[in-house]
């Protein structure tokens, strides 16, 4: 058995490992532009726990740093985000337009060689 968490930083992490009866897996958490606990990535790699995002979206589409990315590579605002998320080896938790429910899209979905032109 094993347990998932959500929104732990690495102190977070470290406390509860101490005294868990069960490995932690997963940590949900926002991981987006402008908002990458690198601290808790490190644990979690250290570790062996799966970063899961939520909302990675939520730091934004319109910078325009982001527009000129997806211009150069023809691709969408989302896309450069997700890819940003992605190369961080962070799972994207989104929600699929077309079916109820949220669809996790991990970067090893990529169609190409640059993780760029991963699926949104």
């Amino acid at each position: 058995m094993s347990q998932g968490v959500s929104n732990f930083n690495a102190y977070d992490l470290a406390t509860l490992s101490a005294v868990a009866t069960q490995p932690i897996e997963a940590n949900e958490a926002r991981f987006t532009l402008g908002s990458m606990d690198h601290e808790a990535l490190a644990y979690m790699n250290a570790h062996g726990i799966v970063p899961i995002s939520y909302s990675s979206l939520s730091g934004g589409t319109d910078h325009p740093a982001v527009a000129a990315v997806a211009a150069a590579h023809k691709i969408t605002p989302e896309q450069v985000v997700y890819a940003y998320v992605s190369q961080h080896n962070i799972s994207v938790v989104k929600r699929n337009h077309r079916a109820r429910g949220a669809t996790v899209v991990e970067s090893i979905h990529c169609r190409h060689e640059s993780p760029l032109f991963c699926d949104q």
